[in-house]
């Protein structure tokens, strides 16, 4: 007779005698396994079943906590699991927000919200065991209104303080430190202020951090000290030295409070200048030569408002070149770039009408290279905004670069990725108002791709930070007005505004289409809802759209548009 082992389970073994034998369960065979083993004769088949779980384990999902940002920012964070050996874990959402994402397979979740509120939704990874085990845990983010905490006050380590001139400290907040202190006197009088209770306690440790969301501005950032342990009365100089740094910038060096104040036990307030474009402010205080940093209290007071605005591409297609060289891809949901043989290149087009003075510019793309290494992708300014979407390929593509250039490393790691263009927007809104990157690869012989605007999700953005406020026609983070484009880009695409949108919108619809035009929103299961019919009476039409009677979900859709000429499918996203 002889035995065959068909899938056998960790261990399991015959000799040479054909005894079966399952040796003493390892660390190698930990998890939930299933077995079929047959045992075959010239006559018979034999099978034996069994179930191995004396060692299954769930996976555990790492505790994430809760978020607090600007409405219009980029909140992130990497969940993670631990699961049993030689298991693979998946990660989802469970009842998230319209826009959020996760990388099922590395966990990595963003978000940009457009609305304020708080949300909170769950974080899910399943492992691959037959079961499907799994372990849930809720994150709570906190957005903020972008025209909310313009204005903080803290009492480091202290309560709610209300001051002789009417100014309210809150209870110490948004701190974070490794072995978190505080140091307090119960009296003693604090030369140099009348609110003597608002120094006599503290925040003191070898480092401590505090992170502030705030919208994008010019700050005073004002630091409150006096020396109430090296001091009462006659306290010396050099006892205690520390430094500041703000948004990794140092600002502070050696700080003596009591070298600073004249003395102990009095107060001293130090105002430091600050711009702030990433919507978080950090202040860290750490050890200088001597002792620890000791803060009373801070205030953070917005001086001027920096508009942020997120503009959508107006155009965008990729060129390939030998065999593809006529070929257009103007309507791929994808851009290729690619070095070597078989050259890619990706071209973005962004309007500028209504920019006022630019503090800043990225280019903002999502994707990732197909590529053991990381490498770079390089966006270069033209000038020759000439091409449409339609009809570039590599054999008319302009070719004219600026002499000005961006660079960042990609991965293979689906993210977002930003390239400061500042200095080329700059020079555009100067010019003709339109603005044309081109997308080049680094590395030899790999390629990466990003999402198109025709991508149902994370389409290219242009960020702009502005000193000025942005024109009426432009929506903070969301699409440009139709009127605030140019005409070619209405001739190519039909355009929705507001988007994101609510139960009401309208649409102004391109030059391709002519006679009666037919709405439909179709959500991400497919599943068609009827909109209405538009009669296009003149080119570039513009019809005021009402879906509140209608059983649309929140959400990404997909708006379709269909005339006798032409029909377009445009992303739009319902936020309530």
């Amino acid at each position: 007779m002889n035995i065959t082992l068909l899938n056998r389970p960790c261990l399991l073994s015959k000799d040479a005698s054909q005894f079966l034998q399952w040796l003493k369960m390892t660390n190698d065979c930990v998890g939930r396994r299933k077995w079929l083993e047959s045992l075959l004769t010239g006559l018979l088949l034999f099978t034996l079943c069994g179930i191995w779980s004396s060692a299954a384990a769930a996976p555990v999902l790492a505790h994430i906590g809760k978020r607090t940002i600007i409405v219009g920012h980029t909140v992130v964070f990497d969940a993670d699991a631990t699961t049993d050996i030689g298991v693979r874990r998946t990660f989802s959402l469970v009842n998230a927000p319209a826009g959020t994402l996760i990388n099922p397979g590395n966990g990595n979740f963003s978000w940009t919200p457009q609305t304020p509120g708080v949300f909170t939704f769950g974080v899910k990874v399943t492992d691959s065991s037959p079961e499907a085990l799994s372990d849930e845990k809720q994150v709570t983010i906190n957005v903020l209104d972008i025209y909310a905490n313009d204005t903080i006050r803290i009492n480091a380590g202290g309560k709610d303080y209300i001051t002789a001139d009417g100014r309210k400290f809150r209870a110490d907040a948004y701190f974070s430190a490794a072995d978190p202190r505080t140091s307090s006197i119960e009296s003693g009088d604090i030369l140099n202020t009348t609110d003597d209770e608002l120094y006599r306690s503290g925040r003191s440790s070898r480092e401590f951090v505090y992170r502030m969301p705030v919208p994008d501005g010019e700050y005073n950032v004002v630091l409150h000290f006096a020396e109430i342990w090296f001091g009462a009365p006659g306290g010396r100089k050099g006892k205690r030295r520390f430094n500041v740094n703000i948004n990794d910038v140092r600002k502070l060096e050696e700080f003596d409070i009591t070298a600073q104040a004249g003395g102990a036990m009095t107060a001293t307030q130090v105002t430091i200048p600050v711009t702030i474009t990433s919507g978080v402010i950090n202040i860290r205080f750490y050890q200088g030569s001597a002792d620890m940093p000791r803060l009373a209290a801070l205030e953070v007071l917005m001086t001027s408002r920096i508009t942020k605005a997120s503009l959508p591409a107006i155009a965008d297609s990729y060129v390939r070149s030998d065999h593809y060289a006529d070929t257009n891809y103007g309507s791929a949901d994808s851009l290729f770039v690619k070095s070597g043989m078989n050259k890619a290149r990706a071209y973005i087009k962004f309007s500028l009408s209504g920019l006022g003075q630019v503090n800043s510019a990225k280019l903002r793309i999502y994707g990732s290279c197909n590529c053991l290494y990381s490498s770079g992708v390089i966006a270069r300014g033209i000038s020759d905004d000439s091409w449409t979407e339609n009809e570039i390929t590599w054999n008319n593509a302009p070719t004219d670069v600026t002499g000005y250039s961006s660079h960042t490393v990609v991965t293979d790691n689906p993210k977002y990725h930003d390239l400061d263009v500042t200095e080329f927007i700059q020079q555009q809104i100067n010019g003709d108002g339109i603005a044309t990157l081109l997308l080049e690869w680094t590395a030899r012989d790999t390629r990466s791709n990003y999402n198109s605007r025709e991508s149902i999700a994370n389409p290219p953005q242009l960020i702009i930070n502005a000193d000025a406020p942005v024109n009426s026609n432009t929506r903070l983070n969301q699409e440009l007005a139709s009127s605030a484009l140019p005409s070619e880009a209405k001739l190519e695409k039909s355009v929705i505004y507001p988007n994101p949108a609510q139960r009401q919108f309208s649409i102004t619809f391109s030059e391709k289409h002519t006679g009666a035009i037919s709405l439909n929103i179709i959500n991400r299961q497919g599943r068609s809802i009827q909109v209405g019919t538009v009669e296009k009476s003149i080119a570039k039409s513009k019809a005021e759209i009402d879906i509140s009677k209608l059983a649309v979900s929140k959400g990404i859709h997909m708006l379709q548009i269909q005339s006798e000429t032409e029909t377009e499918r445009i992303k739009l996203l319902i936020t309530e």
